[in-house]
């Protein structure tokens, strides 16, 4: 392993060095496959070797739906999304993400622009979001929907059981070998969406090298460690959500906490408290309303060790007032989805 560098000078040859981000998190998943990788707050715990063994099958799956290049997730942050991405990078294809809150004309042009044919969903995602009186399937007139629980449904438990077998006893070189397609790290591994407020959304195409750049630098200044917990509650059309809260963590061998709704503070604090969530990256706004609210107790923010805020400016207001209640600072996150999206951290 080669010695990360200490200059932007160096940074510049030194990404090439690195595995592609799914490479890293396959070897790291190997070392611990029994320590849970990612955890819904209202529902199940995966451990890495069960992570692994999804990323498998789903790969299988959609290499047999998608055999184009460009694949669409349209999912927040769950565990499902995160083993539905690592599936698509595993299969050398382009993940494609994008955003359920963008509105109909800006989706249906997204998917138009990536070439999208098939969208990975959510039955209960797609569920959730029609009682808020949003028809997310009626947006994609030339794309197919397929639902992640009905391709689950199609898979035998002998298949399941069969592979978690091999998840568990083949090494990293020989699954990579026989269930993953080598990548460039010039290829484009995701594509990520504007919101289109200015115009037509505007598609960023980030390579294999750009994200796994980015997630090393993330790791090496917010000074990552096994023990840290990681709270995944951005959504993964973001790419702060994407590669820096639930791609990053998991190429570190760093557990995610995973939950849908960045709004719900309430619940979040409470899985922050179950798993003893050590990292929590948020836009001011979302951070605000840990301070707000009644049900957040600081006992439940006790374990976290580093707050960073992301997106949006960060008012002395907002920083003052989550300092006061929890006695914790928040650093503050610059950066766009061109650079991966990272640029700076003040720390």
């Amino acid at each position: 392993m080669s010695i990360p560098p200490s200059s932007f000078t160096e940074w510049q040859d030194y990404p090439l060095t690195l595995d592609p981000i799914h490479i890293a998190w396959l070897k790291n998943a190997k070392k611990s496959s029994d320590a849970f990788a990612v955890a819904d707050i209202e529902g199940e715990e995966i451990s890495h070797k069960r992570f692994l063994t999804g990323v498998l099958l789903f790969s299988k799956k959609i290499e047999a739906y998608s055999p184009e290049q460009n694949v669409g997730l349209l999912l927040p942050s769950s565990g499902g999304g995160a083993i539905a991405s690592m599936a698509i990078l595993a299969l050398g294809k382009t993940i494609v993400n994008l955003n359920f809150t963008a509105g109909k004309k800006a989706l249906e042009s997204a998917a138009k622009q990536a070439e999208v044919k098939h969208i990975y969903t959510s039955r209960k995602f797609l569920d959730k979001m029609s009682e808020r009186g949003i028809n997310l399937e009626s947006f994609f007139p030339n794309s197919k929907l397929l639902m992640l629980e009905d391709i689950k449904e199609e898979i035998s438990t002998l298949e399941r059981l069969v592979t978690l077998l091999k998840a568990i006893l083949m090494p990293a070189a020989l699954i990579r070998k026989n269930y993953f397609k080598e990548v460039s790290m010039s290829d484009t591994a995701a594509i990520l969406f504007s919101s289109g407020s200015e115009g037509s959304p505007k598609g960023v195409e980030l390579s294999h090298s750009n994200i796994a750049a980015n997630a090393k630098q993330a790791a090496i200044e917010l000074g990552a460690v096994n023990s840290d917990v990681s709270m995944s509650t951005l959504p993964t059309f973001h790419a702060f959500g994407f590669a820096i809260t639930t791609l990053m963590p998991l190429s570190e061998g760093i557990p995610i906490v995973c939950h849908a709704d960045p709004k719900d503070v309430a619940t979040i604090a409470s899985g922050i408290e179950k798993y003893s969530g050590t990292i929590l990256v948020g836009t001011p706004t979302f951070l605000r309303m840990y301070t707000i609210s009644k049900k957040v107790t600081p006992d439940s923010m006790q374990t976290l060790r580093l707050v960073v805020a992301g997106a949006e400016k960060l008012t002395s207001e907002v920083r003052d007032g989550f300092a006061s209640k929890f006695n914790i600072p928040i650093y503050e996150g610059y950066g766009t989805t061109e650079t991966s999206p990272g640029a700076s951290v003040n720390l």
